[in-house]
């Protein structure tokens, strides 16, 4: 999870790991987790899985599991980007999860977080 964070910046995955540890005199996944106040790495892979398969009911399903654990909009488009920088994908793919991934922050946005517009973009970008 701290090198996840860290995005190669030997300085951020210090910093993060004191402010951990300092925190809960331990250091663990859990006690980042909470610090850093992130997504799941793994809730957002198998996000990006479930809309590359084009089950968008059960990416609508994991996307309000994520916001149920209170991360905002930003928090989770933010962790979405930084993953998929991660990964390989052709260059079309990516371009077309930023695309969802911009109007699904501006949409939510504007309709004040309302999940059902989450789903009928989902279906609009990935049919």
């Amino acid at each position: 999870m701290l090198i996840f964070l860290a995005e190669g910046d030997m300085r951020r995955l210090l910093n993060e790991a004191e402010i951990s540890s300092r925190s809960f005199f331990k250091l663990t996944d859990l006690t980042v987790k909470i610090c850093c106040f992130v997504p799941s790495i793994f809730m957002i892979a198998e996000f990006l899985y479930v809309i590359f398969n084009r089950n968008h009911l059960l990416a609508f399903e994991i996307f309000t599991d994520i916001c149920n654990e209170g991360y905002n909009i930003a928090e989770i488009i933010y962790g979405i980007f930084k993953y998929l920088k991660r990964i390989r994908l052709f260059h079309f793919k990516k371009l077309k999860i930023l695309k969802f991934l911009c109007e699904l922050q501006i949409g939510l946005f504007e309709q004040k977080c309302k999940l059902n517009f989450v789903l009928t973009i989902i279906k609009k970008f990935f049919l």
